[in-house]
């Protein structure tokens, strides 16, 4: 993430923007002379030319008076509760399944839309009425909170699996919390086998489990995960977006070091927002046929949108199509 205004370029003053990359892997079933840019005219081949102007901040993504994004960048623009979240970051990932959007923005940062329609190709590029529950980039302003947001959000959603084109409104927002939240009862257990196993209790798959004393089984909704590896830290994510739910996980090698589990937004709750703090997972390298097994625990409550405390703000994001 990179905060600041633009600044005039003068001479031969130079702009140094640097990019963070993100890649992800999913499984099987899932899924001199002349004029420049900011600079002045140049010279004749018998006379000097004059000085270059300052640059314009036109040449920033999107505009005047914004971040000075690349290309490959989303900007925020705006506030939550006084503090200032303008910045440029990184959207790596796009899942949308139902009414349901969800985008990855930079370190663990989400956004979790809940469209008044279903999003499918008919509307992309048009902004679509939307609720949300978000969290904030570990790094930046408010790092690693979470929010919900209510009337007059909405999301242009880009082609599948691209963040450029993506622009989105948050608005009406309410302060949910960190992960420091209460603890709680309970535990999850996933597993997936490979196609035609019965390696998960008699099936293919099962995730089932309690949370602070609710039962749920999505069992029916789990057709797959997707992974990605940075090295070090294993994130996967199971989907069961039918379900209305949403489960990304983190793990170092067998070990969950940390996680989430949002509820469906379109609950009478508005949807709530359970951390993970520990637990178990084998987790195999995508397309190896593998067994995956993992059991969550340390769980904790963050806060429901229900009962969110209303904050002033609002969050207009942004990254321009190729």
């Amino acid at each position: 993430m990179r905060t600041g205004m633009t600044h005039a370029l003068s001479g031969t003053g130079l702009l140094l923007l640097a990019l963070a990359a993100c890649s992800s892997n999913g499984t099987d079933d899932v899924g001199g002379g002349g004029q420049a840019a900011g600079g002045g005219q140049g010279g004749t081949t018998t006379s000097g030319g004059p000085g270059g102007a300052g640059g314009s901040e036109s040449s920033c993504v999107p505009g005047p008076g914004s971040p000075c994004c690349s290309p490959d960048e989303t900007s925020w623009i705006g506030t939550i509760d006084g503090n200032a979240v303008d910045g440029c970051y990184n959207a790596t990932r796009i899942w949308p399944e139902g009414r349901y959007l969800d985008m990855e923005i930079d370190l663990q940062g989400v956004v979790r839309f809940y469209g008044a329609q279903t999003f499918t190709e008919d509307n992309v590029g048009s902004p679509v009425s939307a609720s949300s529950i978000f969290r904030t980039p570990q790094e930046g302003p408010l790092a690693g909170t979470w929010f919900c947001s209510g009337q007059g959000t909405s999301v242009t959603r880009p082609p599948v699996d691209s963040s450029a084109g993506t622009s989105y409104t948050l608005a009406s927002l309410s302060r949910l919390g960190t992960c420091s939240g209460t603890p709680v009862s309970g535990s999850v257990e996933i597993c997936r086998g490979p196609s035609g196993t019965t390696s998960c209790s008699g099936s293919r798959s099962s995730l089932t489990g309690t949370i602070d004393g609710v039962a749920i089984d999505l069992t029916a909704s789990f057709s797959g995960y997707s992974s990605s590896d940075d090295g070090v830290l294993t994130t996967w994510r199971p989907s069961v977006d039918d379900s209305g739910y949403s489960i990304v996980v983190i793990s170092q090698q067998n070990t969950v070091v940390r996680g989430y589990i949002v509820t469906p937004i379109a609950g009478l709750d508005r949807g709530a927002v359970y951390c993970i703090g520990g637990g178990t997972a084998s987790v195999p390298e995508p397309g190896s046929g593998g067994l995956l097994r993992a059991t969550l625990t340390d769980l904790s409550f963050v806060g429901r949108c229900s009962e969110a405390t209303p904050v002033e703000g609002e969050i207009s994001a942004s990254r321009p199509a190729p």
